[in-house]
């Protein structure tokens, strides 16, 4: 026998003796002299000799493979005879759910798993002998064991396409409403309100959403904008979405863009995560009582109030993956704040054989005054493929009347980052003539080992005099040199700086036009610290250009909480140089009441400048619930007074009524609990469950696994739950009914008797009238159960020297009885 040999007939060995020693499951004993109070004989545990027991028939369990759970199944347990423990059947489903690779199987299993003999119980052993399928009592699971080998090859986080949920028929609304009102000595009064507005429908797998803003000022009027309004649905066999109405395209080949028309593109939510749509928090500082405007181009897309000092919005949606944000912070006393955040295509690697594409037509739909009358036919298609570990090729075409471009680039990974280089051709017609032009566009992203510094995104582009983008062919049919942008770059990097601080960021955004004068710059630079007990220390400075005009701004700030060992009150104080006007900022916030809902915070700003030295208190109030959440504020000074209000909340309507919550993303969860009333979600703390036991849970991932449930502790004593918490898949958008069973009963403890005054054995088993089994005597004959409405006695059984044995155990009459109540158990 060769040496080769000798490894291959020891594993054939080591898998007969492992198969044999899990079929042949040991035995054990226990001695019942141990037993406090038990008399020998008298117990009964042969149902646990075996492993924990299990009566023979269908039982909903958490399934978990190799410690991962992958979701909840009924899972049938048979047993061979009346002497040996029931085992775990397992059919086809469950072989795919587990992820048991087909190959691994011979022909003859494969066609027993399709039979599906309802009469037969095929083990997990039986199909593969070193696996093993054990059931947890504790946490009514079934644990499953397969070895790596016979597992299909797909990707760990990979998840079914048979588990995602599309949900329930509802119709949902979001509302944002903020207020604002000045009384300024010099300026009179000015009055400003807003609201943003996403309104939505489910039915079956169709979504229908409408996302607009509205804005009224004083003596201006009324001014509406629709952001989009789509109709919806997720295509499978594609991996795609299909999108018709108003919609914006993405920006990771071309500019996006507005089209009114049809969109089929690929949405990689639905693989196992990889990359996903990048979205930067805009980061700031107000020294009063401020508005906060982000526009993306001429598009007003977020406008909210914050309070003075540092402020992060996480929630602001652009409208594509390209163009930056431009900010505006106006401040109580009317000084106005700008800078941009770097918001550009990040180069985008695929897996070997993985594709994205993209395919729109439809009207176009500009954003600004120059674009309102622009109605023409576009048409764009995309493609991404990876062919390589590190190579991804890429191309595009976009054509409209006269108009025609081509674009083609790879992306590629190196050990210090991503590039991406793609280069486009344009040609533009007008009265016979043509314009033609290239663009070259090269982007970065990754981390310099060498200096400890993360780029998140560098991208410079620059246009020949006769490229024409498809935004510019669309404003300007007829080519002119004017405000055409000529090259452009954008980046934003993070610098480690060791114990000198967490991270120094640098954003920077740089446009060129052909018109001399037509140049726009900006520049931010900030520092942070963190420090003992939850302090922070920031400092940050802003430059921005545009055109002739100039302004330079820096801002320091310190906040160190004023509570020891929480957070439940900070105390900021911050001092900000705006050209040639100083202001100094001191102010405290904090938490307080059930669960922090409420929220304050005070200060007092103190401006010196040109224009003289005022100061101007501040004060606000917030509050957040199951209903949404409340803000409101006031500042004075000598010259002027303002206050703000800002409601933002959620409207479900569904089938089993109405319900109100937090402010909804596109995903949320219906959850239904009767008699909940009081308890708390647990992806929101902060929101419990109305009269009617509902609550909606405002963000759930798509195509993930989302474990969804409630905190009974604030529900009443009363009320047992049977589940607190369920697992699911949701599609995009969809509003999935969650339904959580609830009896109400009460808990009684009592001590079970017979008629000789001895208590009933231990580990006798407890039986409720329709023989489910509802708990099992413990030490001293004490038990615990929970009686429905309408029960009054209960069966116990167990053996008694080989003979079985049985009593009645009636309620007492009393259910407010403290402690335990001795109770007869009559034979």
């Amino acid at each position: 026998m060769t040496s080769r040999a000798w490894p291959v007939l020891a594993s054939l060995v080591w898998v007969a003796l492992d198969a044999s020693a899990q079929d042949a499951t040991p035995a054990v004993h226990f001695d019942t002299r141990l037993m406090p109070g038990a008399r020998r004989g008298t117990l009964d545990l042969s149902r646990f000799e075996r492993g924990e027991p299990i009566a023979p028939g269908l039982h909903a369990l958490d399934v978990l493979r190799n410690g991962e759970r992958i979701g909840r199944r009924t899972i049938r347990f048979a047993a061979a005879d009346q002497a040996t423990m029931p085992v775990a059947c397992v059919d086809a489903p469950l072989a795919d759910a587990l992820g048991l690779a087909p190959g691994a199987l011979s022909a003859e299993q494969r066609a027993t798993l399709a039979a599906a003999d309802p009469a037969r119980c095929i083990t997990l052993t039986s199909l593969v002998p070193q696996a093993h399928a054990d059931y947890d009592a504790e946490h009514l699971a079934l644990r499953v064991t397969l070895p790596q080998a016979f597992l299909a090859t797909r990707p760990r986080d990979a998840i079914d396409p048979a588990l995602r949920d599309a949900g329930i028929a509802a119709f949902r609304a979001n509302y944002a409403f903020n207020a604002w009102h000045q009384d300024a000595r010099a300026q009179g009064d000015l009055t400003y309100a807003s609201a943003q507005v996403e309104l939505g429908a489910n039915a079956g797998r169709w979504r229908w959403r409408h996302r607009g803003t509205h804005a009224w000022r004083q003596g201006a009027g009324l001014r509406s904008n629709t952001l989009s309004t789509v109709l919806e649905r997720d295509l499978d066999a594609l991996e795609a979405q299909l999108t018709i109405g108003d919609f914006h395209t993405r920006g990771d080949v071309f500019d996006a863009m507005g089209l009114r028309g049809v969109r089929i593109a690929s949405d990689d939510r639905m693989q196992p995560p990889s990359l996903l749509r990048y979205a930067p928090v805009v980061r700031g500082i107000a020294s009063t009582q401020a508005r906060v405007q982000v526009r993306q181009g001429t598009t007003l897309i977020y406008d909210t109030t914050v309070a003075p000092g540092p402020f992060a919005l996480q929630d602001v949606q652009p409208l594509g993956y390209g163009g930056a944000l431009d900010v505006r912070v106006i401040e109580a006393d009317g000084q106005v704040a700008s800078f941009s955040v770097p918001y550009a295509a990040i180069p985008g690697l695929l897996r070997p054989g993985q594709s994205r594409f993209g395919v729109a037509a439809g009207r176009w739909r500009g954003t600004g005054a120059m674009d309102g009358n622009a109605t023409d036919l576009v048409f764009q298609g995309t493609v991404q493929r990876g062919v390589h570990d590190r190579l991804t090729l890429q191309a595009g075409a976009q054509v409209a009347p006269d108009y025609a471009q081509a674009l083609g680039g790879i992306a590629v990974s190196t050990r210090v980052g991503a590039f991406s280089i793609d280069r486009a051709q344009s040609r533009l017609g007008h009265d016979g003539s043509s314009t033609t032009g290239h663009a070259l566009r090269i982007a970065y992203a990754g981390r310099v080992p060498a200096t400890h510094t993360t780029v998140d995104v560098a991208a410079w582009r620059h246009g020949s005099d006769g490229f024409r983008s498809l935004a510019d062919a669309m404003r300007h049919p007829v080519p002119i040199a004017g405000r055409r942008e000529h090259t452009r770059t954008d980046a934003s990097l993070r610098q480690s700086i060791g114990s000198y601080g967490g991270a120094l960021t640098l954003g920077f955004v740089d446009r060129s036009w052909r018109a001399p004068t037509s140049r726009e710059r900006s520049l931010r630079i900030g520092w942070g610290r963190s420090l003992p007990r939850g302090g922070l220390l920031q400092a940050t400075f802003d430059h921005v250009l545009s055109g002739p005009h100039r302004t330079s701004s820096g801002a320091i700030s310190l906040s160190l909480p004023l509570t020891p060992g929480g957070t439940r009150a900070v105390g900021h104080v911050q001092a900000r140089v705006l050209e040639d006007t100083t202001t100094m900022l001191a102010s405290a916030s904090g938490t307080f009441g059930r669960d922090r809902r409420l929220g304050w915070s005070a200060g007092r700003t103190h401006t010196t400048g040109h224009g003289g030295n005022h100061a101007t208190r501040n004060a606000t109030l917030s509050t957040q619930g199951r209903a949404g959440r409340i803000r409101a504020g006031l500042s004075a000074s000598r010259a002027t007074r303002q206050w703000s209000a800002t409601a933002e909340g959620g409207v479900l309507l569904h089938a089993h009524g109405v319900t109100f919550g937090q402010p909804m993303g596109d995903t949320v969860a219906l959850v239904r609990a009767p008699h909940g009333r009081g308890a708390s979600l647990l992806q929101h703390p902060v929101a419990r469950l109305d009269g009617a036991g509902r609550g909606v849970v405002p963000h759930l991932s798509p195509y993930r696994r989302n474990t969804v449930g409630i905190d009974p502790r604030g529900a009443s004593s009363d009320v047992q739950f049977d589940w607190t918490e369920r697992s699911v898949v949701p599609r995009a958008g969809a509003v999935l009914d969650i339904a959580l069973p609830t009896v109400r009963s009460t808990l009684h403890r009592l001590r079970a008797l017979r008629a000789d005054g001895a208590v009933v054995p231990f580990a006798a088993e407890v039986l409720a009238p329709d023989g489910t089994a509802v708990g099992t005597i413990g030490r001293e004959g004490v038990v615990l159960l929970r009686a429905p409405a309408g029960t009054l006695t209960f069966s116990v059984r167990w053996q008694e020297a080989g003979e079985a044995k049985q009593c009645h155990l009636s309620l007492p009459s009393r259910t407010d009885a403290p402690g335990i109540v001795d109770t007869p158990c009559t034979e």
